[in-house]
């Protein structure tokens, strides 16, 4: 620490980091493809236009829309979004053709340097932005959500660049919170695509393409360069040192909680997953560290002394200085770890924001939630992160006391499965002294092939003991691959075998995402005694009313207080899971369109 506090002065001050001054967006001029042959320029440049039969579009339909006339209004705007959707359907579909495995074998080395030559490739200079890059197991994504919502709630205007995504690939590309409109998306998508195909040797063949993840790393690149933003948060992808986001010179970096994923390339001990992480760190910068166990600090002190930085573990943020009041409860992600991780955002958050106005900072102004901090830390959202979806009955016939809650964390470590089950069941214990009546607590879990189902079911089991789960689900996520030999039935068997032998209660296995929200609709429409084929629709997000509803629930609160019945599922053990059961219930809602896009700007 006294090393870190000695080179805290030469980190904010090191002519090597003058570049990422902050200088007004404005003067952030639009990136262009510089020289390519002129054939090559031309096609560039030229707009993205779709052909008006596209798919199925009846030509003689779209002529008559040329009249103008009032009536053809209606038409004329369900074409658009037709063409619109295929246009989007399109990107989608190249995007995908982009994944080469299902499953990560080994660490690509080789990643760094290909991102490099994309990102020359395409002209791409990234000392033009000033990036926060944070890496770690456990936290990663919501310590950079917090620092994006913090600094925007300055005044700033933000990147974000995080994965996965739960519902839409927009989710991984924000700008100042919001993900991009669909348009905007398969633009640069289409521009980036186009450029690099020329750059092969085969522009028909897309084997010398990057991979998915490796394509939206340069594409967010390319949008934060192309949108005037004053600061980019990235979030590493996997491991850190031969991560594709590790192209970047960072202001200041972060690494939170480590512990055991994706051991299968990160390596079996801690040790070595420390290193790999710890392969963010760039000479002179600043960094920061979450608590960490004492062999995992270890190596990151080793490694920044290797390196040349200064790294300081930054506190919790119950244990900062306050000088805005923030208790973790205020915070808008919810779990106790998210005090961890608020401390490690408010650290990195001071360090950008001192760096920007291009001062010394003092070790004891890092670890202080500044003033306008907490509209930050109380506005962050995530999906699929200790979430709570409430859908209520279509019926308007005396429902209105009837919810169905769904409770998702996407938790896929020891650690994190821990925070969600104490999150889920202090609801379940808010829900009993409100007098609301829990007329089913369901479990559905699944978790991939690559991890320690029985390490994630322990504290499933304590859950369990505490508050008796009436049905317990095992479900593989849409996209679940078979793996270490076995199929991916054979694979859910196994974990549901380990269940009932540990509790004695049966439980049972469902195929797919589609057959999972049936049941449980099938269920609560017999358990509230609603018709067999009532549907559900979005009514909530947390405490944030769904638009459809905000009327009904005003005149609801208005009446004598009924009694409320609540039908409660938790998933939890994997975030792909989460993600599909999410777009199963949304694409199941009377207004899908409009209930997807507000769940995307609500997590902002």
């Amino acid at each position: 620490l006294t090393m870190a506090s000695s080179c805290i002065g030469a980190a904010f001050t090191s002519p090597s980091l003058s570049r990422h001054a902050l200088v007004p967006t404005s003067y952030l001029p639009r990136h262009s493809l510089l020289p390519l042959s002129l054939p090559r320029r031309h096609r560039l440049h030229t707009p993205l236009t779709m052909p008006r039969n596209h798919d199925g579009i009846c030509s003689s339909a779209l002529r008559c829309l040329s009249s103008g006339t009032s009536d053809d209004n209606e038409m004329r705007d369900r074409a658009d979004n037709m063409v619109a959707s295929s246009e989007w359907n399109r990107t989608k579909d190249a995007l995908l053709k982009l994944i080469t495995k299902r499953t990560r074998e080994r660490l690509r080395t080789d990643a760094v340097e290909a991102t490099r030559e994309h990102l020359e490739q395409l002209h791409l200079d990234l000392s033009r932005l000033s990036v926060i890059h944070v890496a770690g197991t456990k936290g990663k994504g919501s310590t950079c959500s917090m620092v994006e919502s913090i600094l925007r709630s300055k005044g700033y205007r933000t990147g974000l660049y995080t994965s996965p995504h739960l519902i839409d690939v927009r989710e991984r590309v924000r700008i100042n919170g919001d993900p991009l409109s669909h348009d905007k998306f398969c633009r640069y998508f289409w521009e980036v695509h186009h450029a690099l195909k020329m750059f092969s040797d085969d522009e028909q063949n897309d084997s010398q393409m990057p991979g998915y993840f490796r394509f939206l790393t340069v594409l967010a690149f390319k949008i934060f360069l192309s949108e005037p933003i004053d600061v980019a948060i990235v979030e590493v992808g996997l491991g850190g040192r031969f991560d594709a986001t590790n192209v970047v010179s960072p202001v200041v970096c972060g690494i939170t909680s480590l512990g055991f994923d994706h051991t299968n390339v990160l390596g079996n001990t801690i040790e070595e997953i420390a290193f790999q992480k710890a392969g963010i760190l760039k000479p002179g910068v600043l960094s920061f560290t979450s608590p960490q166990r004492p062999n995992a600090m270890q190596v990151l002190e080793e490694q920044a002394r290797q390196v040349g930085c200064p790294l300081l573990q930054a506190p919790p943020m119950s244990q900062c200085a306050q000088r805005d009041e923030v208790k973790a409860s205020d915070i808008g992600l919810k779990g106790q770890v998210q005090d961890i991780n608020a401390g490690l955002a408010v650290a990195l958050s001071n360090a950008w924001l001192a760096r920007n106005q291009a001062g010394p900072a003092k070790k004891e102004d890092l670890f202080v939630v500044s003033e306008g901090f907490r509209e930050g830390l109380r506005s962050v959202k995530m999906l699929g992160r200790c979430q709570r979806l409430v859908f209520a009955p279509r019926s308007k016939f005396s429902t209105r006391n009837l919810e169905m809650s769904y409770y998702l964390d996407g938790a896929h470590t020891l650690e994190s499965v821990e925070c969600g089950a104490r999150w889920y069941g202090s609801h379940v214990d808010t829900a009993q002294r409100n007098d609301v009546k829990q007329v089913a607590n369901i479990l559905v879990f699944y978790c991939s092939g690559d991890r320690d189902y029985k390490s994630l079911l322990a504290p499933l089991f304590e859950l369990h003991r505490s508050h008796p789960f009436t049905k317990v689900l095992f479900c593989p996520n849409n996209e679940a691959m078979d793996t270490k030999g076995m199929t991916i039935s054979s694979w859910t068997q196994l974990i549901a075998a380990h269940w009932e032998e540990e509790t004695g209660r049966a439980t049972e296995i469902l195929e797919n995402v589609n057959a999972l929200v049936n049941a449980l609709s099938a269920e609560a429409n017999e358990t509230l005694g609603l018709a067999k084929d009532s549907a559900w629709d979005l009514k909530a997000n947390g405490d944030q009313l769904f638009a459809p509803h905000e009327a009904e629930e005003a005149e609801e609160r208005s009446r004598a207080m009924v009694s409320k019945q609540e039908f409660n599922v938790y998933i939890t053990g994997s975030l792909l899971l989460c993600g599909d059961t999410l777009e199963e219930l949304l694409s199941r809602s009377l207004k899908p369109y409009e209930a997807k896009e507000w769940i995307l700007k609500y997590s902002k």
